[in-house]
């Protein structure tokens, strides 16, 4: 807690001198006053939007039956019950229509 506590209160100098800086005339240093600020305000803003969910889903673990052996094969997957049916489609086959 205390190294933190320093490298807050450091980190502030610092800022504070590169404000100092600023003030003073010295402008090739303005990229460092401007672009920490807003940083915090977009990270801040993304916090109070809800930010990322870190870690599992919600929801339950969706499985499509038996985990895949190591040991030896494995059968074919089934295919989802909303998945089109394979074979040629509408244009297959060199016929045309009309």
């Amino acid at each position: 807690m205390r190294a933190t506590r320093i490298a807050v209160l450091g980190g502030a100098a610092l800022y504070a001198g590169a404000v100092v800086l600023v003030v003073a005339g010295f402008g090739a240093i303005l990229p460092f006053v401007v672009v920490p600020p807003v940083l915090i305000g977009l990270i801040a803003g993304g916090s109070l939007l809800g930010g990322r969910d870190h870690g599992r889903g919600r929801g339950p673990v969706r499985t499509s039956g038996a985990p895949l052996s190591s040991s030896g094969p494995n059968a074919a997957a089934d295919p989802a019950p909303d998945a089109p049916a394979a074979g040629p489609g509408p244009g297959a086959g060199g016929a045309s229509p009309g």
